[in-house]
């Protein structure tokens, strides 16, 4: 915060410490941290309140990945685990909640009705994120599911992004070898859309 940061978004997704907590699939301890949903839940409530007690609820969110499978981590208690931890993070009155959603082709899709019951008990800011296009960020804008949808790796291969989805110009394609490293390819060098193309 003294970098002059707005806030904090604690990382609990895609397999990484606080989603291993989460699930009965990773979480194997017989301590008071496993077993229980209540105890898989023990180490996110103690996160987020140690970051919301030093920059304040308002300035703390979280990312989880409810219908992540990859890498061993599916667990059949997810859902209503993730459902119980949204009852804690409404009552602590966090910033938002960031859903990120499995973006591999044959990923798990967001259920209607976990949407629908997630909304129910969160009533903060919801980001989704993973694969989104206009029309499904309309979809889900349209029904309240969620309030800001997160654009990634689109925005990696067209700077000018909202311009395009505003104007329908046709987006650039990302070039995923060049994303985790290298020089000004695939960094720097992806086109905004022409002048013509705007027009059009």
């Amino acid at each position: 915060m003294r970098a002059g940061f707005d806030g904090v978004e604690i990382h609990g997704a895609n397999g990484y410490l606080i989603d291993q907590f989460l699930r009965t699939s990773s979480n194997i301890r017989t301590d008071e941290y496993g077993g229980s949903r209540q105890n898989r839940l023990r180490f996110l409530r103690e996160v987020v309140s140690a970051v919301a007690e030093a920059v304040g609820p308002g300035r703390t969110a979280i990312r989880l990945a409810p219908f992540l499978t990859a890498r061993g981590m599916a667990c059949p208690d997810i859902l209503p685990t993730i459902l119980e931890a949204s009852d804690f993070l409404q009552a602590k009155g966090i910033a938002y909640l960031h859903l990120v959603e499995a973006d591999w082709d044959d990923a798990p899709e967001f259920t209607e009705s976990f949407r629908a019951d997630i909304r129910e008990r969160f009533q903060g800011p919801i980001i989704v994120a993973g694969q989104y296009d206009l029309a499904k960020a309309e979809w889900i804008l349209n029904r309240g599911y969620a309030d800001l949808v997160a654009f990634g790796r689109p925005f990696v291969a067209n700077p000018d992004l909202p311009v395009r989805l505003a104007r329908g110009i046709a987006q650039a394609d990302l070039d995923p070898m060049t994303l985790f490293g290298g020089d000004a390819k695939g960094y720097t060098d992806y086109p905004r859309a022409t002048t013509t193309s705007m027009a059009e």
